[in-house]
């Protein structure tokens, strides 16, 4: 596997924060998002309740996993805070 490339069951997302902040994270297309969130909370030294995350507008639901958004979340794709 190429340096940067992600295997079938890894999708590469960007996390996108209100003073323009990009984090890339790596995650396993079955982690719930909850691990993400909680994950990110920490790296930033807040509360996990204090963040809110879209994905196209939406919020995305902390128990679903990125196979759930599989129609809507593709390698590469940013997801907004």
């Amino acid at each position: 596997m190429v340096a940067g490339e992600c295997g079938p069951d890894v999708v590469t997302i960007r996390v996108h924060d209100h003073n323009g902040e990009r984090t890339m994270s790596r995650i396993r297309r079955t982690m719930r998002m909850s691990t993400l969130y909680r994950t990110y909370a920490h790296r930033k030294g807040v509360e996990r309740d204090a963040l809110l995350f879209l994905l196209y507008r939406d919020p995305l639901d902390e128990h679903e996993t990125a196979d759930t958004f599989l129609e809507y979340l593709i390698d590469g794709d940013t997801i907004v805070i």
